[in-house]
């Protein structure tokens, strides 16, 4: 039944962090900031939030503290995106990543063993996703000029965030631990980010802000259920559902930034979309089926 609800959980996933982007971008220019300050100032409020979890269970933290130090390496990734979102329209920020989900299924074969030959026909429905998404990034017509330092940071992205897939898959099983560890390393960097700035006092105010606590709480529920996504299922079984993010950015970029799309973008977005509803039918009825044989079996 679990694994049936990780793909559900991994949506609420994308959706989630497809939010947390629109409004990222859209308070930075609000307040006239970075797009990289208000995720740490997101992070740090998601941080206070989790303090009476860490309080009841700090002799826990402070044991397991060495063996989740990967889990501080790999927040660089979302700060990275972070950098670019205040320059690229929400929608083809979404398409930078797009390979994403490849990048991750490759290193799940590699390093979790998660390759299995029943599911080929799995694999390729997300190879025609990412055919779909290429499709898509071909039809944006918007003119916007995109930095050639962009495409790097992109790139280092990719590479991180499917590293960090795998660390948080080997962490997930526990779920609220690694959120905490998670939003404390944030806090780490963020500290060292605003040492450099004179005036700490603005900052702090801005942690507390009403905007800054919704994003922060975003934030928190985005981590939540990637966590308990990974912890029910293999990660290559959930990866062709990243690209169910367009959609939502689509969405959260026309209600919150009055972002366009065009005919040909709607058509490849409905495709992907048919997809991946196609393939948590599948999976859920494979599980099911997988589940009343053992039923007989053991009978």
């Amino acid at each position: 039944m679990l694994n049936c609800i990780s793909p559900f959980f991994f949506v609420l996933y994308c959706f989630f962090d497809s939010l947390f982007i629109v409004l990222v971008k859209k308070f930075s220019f609000q307040i006239g900031i970075s797009s990289l300050e208000v995720g740490c100032y997101a992070n740090i409020f998601a941080f206070f939030v989790l303090i009476p979890y860490l309080v009841q269970h700090f002799e826990a933290f402070v044991k397991n503290f060495f063996n989740n130090c990967s889990l501080s390496l790999l927040v660089l990734a979302p700060v990275l995106k972070l950098i670019v979102v205040k320059k690229m329209p929400v929608v083809l920020l979404s398409l930078t990543s797009f390979i994403t989900p490849i990048a991750i299924m490759i290193l799940s074969f590699v390093f979790l063993k998660e390759f299995n030959k029943k599911d080929i026909d799995k694999y390729i429905k997300s190879l025609l996703s990412f055919l779909a998404v290429i499709l898509f990034s071909m039809s944006y017509e918007e003119s916007v000029y995109i930095p050639k330092h962009a495409y790097l940071i992109v790139s280092t992205y990719i590479i991180l965030k499917a590293f960090y897939h795998i660390v948080i898959k080997q962490k997930a099983s526990d779920t609220l631990f690694t959120l905490v560890y998670i939003k404390f390393f944030y806090v780490v960097l963020s500290a060292i980010i605003f040492s450099f700035s004179k005036d700490l006092n603005f900052h702090l105010k801005l942690v507390f802000n009403a905007k800054i606590a919704l994003i922060g709480m975003i934030t928190i529920f985005s981590y939540l259920f990637l966590i308990l996504s990974f912890k029910f299922n293999n990660v290559s079984n959930l990866q062709h559902l990243k690209y169910t993010q367009i959609l939502f950015s689509i969405v959260c970029g026309y209600l919150f930034l009055n972002e366009s799309v065009n005919k040909e973008q709607i058509i490849c977005t409905v495709f992907i979309l048919l997809i991946s509803m196609l393939r948590i039918d599948s999976f859920c009825k494979t599980t099911d089926w997988i589940k009343k044989r053992k039923e007989k079996t053991a009978d």
